[in-house]
């Protein structure tokens, strides 16, 4: 086996081995360690990857002997040499003068020898008013010289901020520069912004992001962005493939259970932050591609939880429902790289704990893959998705769609599809009992302009003309209507202020007048009220701070509906899974203006929420979700809610929430959709406890869904929007017939509305699809 030495650098943690020279089994690791100078009590996990980004765990020999933050070839021998620090306080090696503790805050090197160990720790910054928080290596000036970059705590005296130490060979250093940050706890550089300079980056106890853009080799003021309470370790990789550094963060106060990611937009700036759930206290964040489908994922080290999260990106820069892996008690940081010379990334973690190093080797999963069929069909083709999936058997259970107690399989030949693929299955039993359900068939597709970045759209009648008009809204900050001219024409679109971004719209009769006014919900956390004048126009927003903090990057979604029975309908908001105000309630004051809003916490915060009856009291219900998983809350009267049940819909990525009644027995059932390509039905049991959740293939990358009768057979369909448009037809009980696809102009839809647009009693198709609005009358 060839020796390797192993230097991982690990935010708060750098451990140091060497594989052994010794005979070793095929797949076996040990490694021996080496001296050094620089002592620490930590430990090692080593997680394996096999494929697929899965992780089993096995035993390994080794040990954890340096604590440092920061690796890289200071004195250009070409050798990996470390950078620490050292605060007395931290440490009670404070020292008296004059009858007055001092404490010194430092910044040590050690160089790298030839045979593997290390120089003594010599000092490079020294400071008795302010603490040292973490240190980073790169070239500020593009000298070919590595610099240091040392993030400064604040204290009693000093000031918090990043000092930039020139490198000026041999592995020393000058002072350049100090750039006042708030109080950084973490550091790291990228060029952010295309131009060719090491920028830097800090994370702060104050709940932000600062950016600090290298201008020739000297560092602008900060620019800060929030992310939540306690950031405490920074990553930085291109996550949705623009080949721009995208930002993840870790959070790990208390019991803070999540991993923030902020988009690089360009010019060295960042979108509105979104959390993921990890496992609890996540300290430290690292990126990587761990299931070999060339999109860097995210793996989070959680002390409190004592695991590792493997959160596998789903594309755009957005990740799926965390995978968690056991490790050492209290791991505090993460590194990804590969380790056992397969070619897959694997995993070390450090822990404070006194476990030896472990590896865990990732292994194919069991594809678990369901599919309907409609009664109609005498025969069925099911696309088998397999990324690091072995397949061995196929099988499927009895369906109604075919004859009682035959059940039908197929064994394809085994084998391994281990970086993307399909397998193809068709079975087939002949004809069998059941209906069949006529398709719904639009015309041709009319495209209407409105501001670039169109997301939402709704239907109402207006203006009081008996024909339904279009509402849409734009990420800029406005909405735009477009009243109906006739037949299912479209006029140009008048535009209204909103809030920033708005991304969702409703439309309900606020103030009684009879005329439906219009409700956005917009990025920077504000719902906006727009009353119509009645004739179709609108007066100027007003707008409401929902509960929480900081932006959504899907909008802020809200739920209309009277919720303390005197006949006006409130507003509900969700507020995002990490806020202890998880939901929001606006009373309305009758005049479609809302009273100060009450905040209420969720255990599992919200999301997406949407209102229903859901135990059948008379008193309006919500359903909120977060991530999949979805809360039942029953209205004690008065807009005051409790818990009465808890669901799970898919618990991955981001979801939106729909309420219908779909299978026609008087009570609301909930849709959620969530970017993938399936649909999740939950049925009411009327006890305000939802069903098992159903699963119905729609087009991939699901956005957003709408609940009508498509095909006027007197059942609720479900209209999806992703990379198509897609119509599940109702079989009249809840349960749906394979999807159909159709077209909604040449970029995808995202979102979608159903309503009568020309009069001939049938819903037409409505989507709003960037710089469009397009509308497919029913024929």
């Amino acid at each position: 086996m060839r020796s390797v030495t192993l230097l991982l650098c690990l935010g708060l943690a750098l451990t140091i081995g060497a594989a052994s020279t010794r005979s070793a089994p095929p797949g076996a690791l040990s490694f021996a360690p080496q001296t050094s100078k620089v002592t620490a009590p930590a430990k090692a996990s080593l997680l394996v990857d096999g494929a697929g980004g899965r992780f089993v765990r096995v035993k390994a020999k080794g040990s954890a002997i340096a604590l440092a933050d920061a690796i890289g070839d200071l004195n250009g021998d070409g050798r990996p040499d470390l950078v620490t620090h050292y605060n007395d306080d931290e440490h009670d090696t404070c020292s008296e003068s004059d009858g007055v503790e001092v404490c010194y805050a430092y910044a040590y090197v050690t160089l790298s020898r030839k045979n593997g160990t290390y120089r003594a720790l010599h000092a490079v910054y020294e400071n008795d008013l302010i603490d040292v928080a973490a240190t980073a290596i790169g070239d500020v000036n593009r000298d070919g010289r590595k610099d240091l970059l040392i993030a400064t705590a604040d204290s009693l005296d000093g000031f918090p901020g990043v000092v930039v130490m020139l490198g000026i060979g041999k592995g020393k250093f000058k002072r350049a520069q100090f750039v006042r940050t708030a109080n950084p706890l973490a550091i790291t550089t990228s060029d952010v912004n295309g131009d060719g300079r090491l920028d830097v980056l800090t994370a702060s106890s104050n709940g932000t992001v600062s950016v600090l853009l290298n201008n020739g080799g000297r560092l602008s003021t900060a620019r800060s962005y929030r992310v939540g309470l306690d950031p405490s370790a920074l990553a930085v990789g291109d996550l949705n493939g623009d080949r721009r550094p995208d930002l993840a963060v870790a959070r790990s106060a208390g019991a803070v259970r999540a991993v923030t990611v902020l988009l690089n937009r360009g010019g060295g700036s960042f979108g509105s932050k979104r959390s993921y759930p990890t496992g609890s206290q996540p300290a430290s964040v690292a990126i990587g591609d761990l299931n070999g489908d060339r999109r860097p994922d995210l793996v989070t080290a959680n002390t409190q939880a004592g695991t590792a999260s493997v959160l596998l990106n789903a594309g755009r820069g957005r990740f799926r429902a965390k995978l968690d892996y056991a490790t050492a008690d209290l791991p505090f940081a993460v590194a990804v790289g590969t380790f056992n010379g397969d070619g897959r990334r694997d995993l070390v973690i450090a822990t404070y704990s006194s476990d030896p190093v472990s590896v865990l080797v990732n292994t194919p999963g069991l594809c678990n893959v369901q599919d309907v069929w409609g009664l109609a069909k005498a025969s069925a083709t099911a696309k088998l998705g397999a990324a690091g999936c072995k397949i061995g058997t196929v099988s499927h259970a009895a369906s109604k769609g075919f004859r009682a107690g035959r059940i039908i399989g197929e064994s394809p030949d085994p084998g391994a599809v281990l970086k993307g693929g399909a397998v193809d299955l068709t079975v087939s039993d002949g004809p069998g009992p059941g209906a069949i359900k006529a398709a719904p068939s639009f015309g041709a597709a009319q495209s209407y302009a409105i501001p670039k970045g169109g997301d939402g759209a709704a239907i109402a009648d207006l203006n009081g003309d008996g024909a339904a008009d279009v509402v849409s809204v734009s990420c800029g900050h406005s909405v735009s209507v477009l009243l109906n001219k006739g037949h299912g024409a479209l006029a140009a679109h008048q535009d209204y202020l909103t809030a920033s971004c708005p991304q969702i719209v409703q439309l309900a009769d606020l103030n009684g007048d009879g005329k439906p006014d219009i409700v956005t919900g917009n990025e920077d956390g504000i719902v906006s009220v727009l009353l119509n004048l009645g004739d179709g126009t609108f007066g100027p927003k007003h707008d409401y701070e929902r509960g929480g903090e900081g932006a959504l990057a899907d909008g802020t979604f809200f739920a209309i509906g009277d919720l303390n029975g005197d006949g006006k309908p409130d507003l509900a908001t969700s507020n995002g899974f990490e806020s202890a105000k998880g939901l929001s309630v606006l009373l309305n004051n009758g005049n479609g203006t809302f009273a100060a809003r009450r905040d209420y916490s969720l255990a599992a915060g919200a999301e997406a929420i949407a209102a229903g009856d859901f135990n059948s009291d008379g008193k309006l219900d919500l359903v909120t979700d977060a991530f999949g998983d979805l809360t039942v809350l029953l209205n004690d009267g008065g807009a005051e809610f409790h818990v009465a049940g808890e669901a799970n819909a898919g618990g991955a990525d981001f979801s939106t929430v729909f309420v219908g009644d779909l299978n026609a027995d008087g009570y609301p059932d909930v849709v959620v959709v969530n970017e993938g390509s399936a649909a999740q039905v939950l049925l009411d049991n009327v006890t305000g406890k939802l069903r098992p959740s159903v699963a119905y293939r729609a087009s991939s990358n699901i956005l957003w869904a709408a609940i009508g009768d498509a095909n006027k057979d007197g059942t609720q369909d479900l209209v999806t929007v992703g990379k198509t448009l897609s119509v599940l037809r109702n079989r009249g009980d809840g349960a749906f017939l394979p999807k159909r696809d159709y077209t909604m102009g040449p970029k995808q839809p995202r979102s979608v509305a159903i309503g009568d647009l020309n009069g001939d009693g049938r819903l037409d198709l409505v989507s709003a699809n960037g710089a469009t609005v397009v509308v497919r009358l029913a024929r």
